[in-house]
Parts: C-alpha cells; structure tokens; sequence
C-alpha cells in the first residue's frame, strides 16, 4: 500500500490514507480510484489499470514512467 501511495502522490495526485489497507485516490476534488490490498493477490498473475483524464499528460507519463509504471 505504501508503494502505491507514493506513486500517486508523486505524480501529483492527493491520497487520503484509512489504514495499510484501504486509501483513495483523489483528482480535482474527486475520488478517483479505491486502493485496497488483499492477502491472496497474486500480483505475477493480476493487473490492473488505470485511465486519469490530466491537464498535462505528458508531464504525468514522464513521471509514472520514471516512477516504474507501464505506460503506453
């Protein structure tokens, strides 16, 4: 959950943190994507994506990619 806070905080976004276990995302006031963690997930064989409508994409794809994301 940390790891995923701090890629979206880093490309500019709020997170509002409950616990280890449960954030949201938020843009322009709204909130955008639920994280939650889960003891089963098996990360080589699940991904996930997301789609943000932002000001400056290319700004945000040069961060997310920096910060390790798959971005395309």
């Amino acid at each position: 959950m940390a790891a995923a806070i701090d890629f979206y905080r880093h490309i500019g976004l709020d997170v509002a943190s409950f616990d280890q276990s449960c954030a949201w995302v938020r843009h322009r006031g709204d909130e955008v994507v639920h994280l939650r963690t889960t003891d089963d997930l098996d990360v080589a064989a699940n991904r996930a994506s997301v789609n943000l409508h932002v000001q400056d994409a290319d700004a945000r794809h040069l961060v997310a990619g920096a910060m390790g994301a798959i971005v395309g």
